[in-house]
Order: structure tokens, then C-alpha cells, then sequence
């Protein structure tokens, strides 16, 4: 056999053993995904509250990722108070666990 072929049918029988040798040294650290939605109004933040608050009260996460352009498109927010708003909630959340603005397009305005 070649030495790629053993290779292969190690991985697979880590895979099959139930992943039992990664576990014992496996990062059981859990985060979360929140997709900030274009504009950013009083229902988008309303709607972010729904999603992070209870979980972080039930099982909280260390790390929470906002992403603010999650189509990819350059996002326009106008409404001052909404932002505002998101940004105190993040602010808050702060307390308990690392925030992340992931950005991945040109953002302008508030």
C-alpha cells in the first residue's frame, strides 16, 4: 500500500472511532453567527435581541460575530436611533462575551 492510502484509511478510521483521539483535546468553546439585516431599523435590532439574548441567558457563548454586510453588497444605514440602539445592545453584551464586526463590503452612514 502507498504511504497516501494508509493516510487515508487512518483519517477514516478516526472518523468511524467516533473522532475519540481529537476529543479529549477538542475546543468545546461554542460562538454565535448574527446576520445584521440592511437597513438597520427597529426590527432588525428587536430581531437580534430575540436571537442573542436568550441564548446567552440559557447557554452562553464567549464570542458573538455581527456580520453587518452578509450579502456581500456595500450596505447605507441613515437611521441614527437604530443604530444607536444595536450598539448599546452590543455594548452590553460586552460584559460576558468578546464581540466581532465582521465586515466584508463598504458600509457608510451610522
Amino acid at each position: 500500500m502507498t504511504p497516501l492510502r494508509h493516510l487515508v484509511l487512518a483519517f477514516a478510521a478516526i472518523l468511524f472511532a467516533g473522532g475519540s483521539v481529537f476529543a479529549q483535546n477538542a475546543v468545546t468553546e461554542e460562538g454565535l453567527f448574527v446576520a445584521v439585516g440592511n437597513p438597520i431599523t427597529s426590527e432588525v435590532v428587536q430581531r437580534i435581541r430575540n436571537q442573542v439574548e436568550p441564548r446567552q441567558n440559557a447557554r452562553p457563548v464567549r464570542t458573538i460575530v455581527f456580520d453587518f454586510t452578509p450579502t456581500g453588497k456595500d450596505v447605507s444605514n441613515t437611521d441614527f436611533g437604530s443604530c444607536y440602539s444595536l450598539a448599546e445592545t452590543i455594548s452590553r453584551l460586552r460584559a460576558n462575551a468578546t464581540t466581532v464586526a465582521f465586515v466584508h463590503g463598504t458600509v457608510t452612514g451610522h
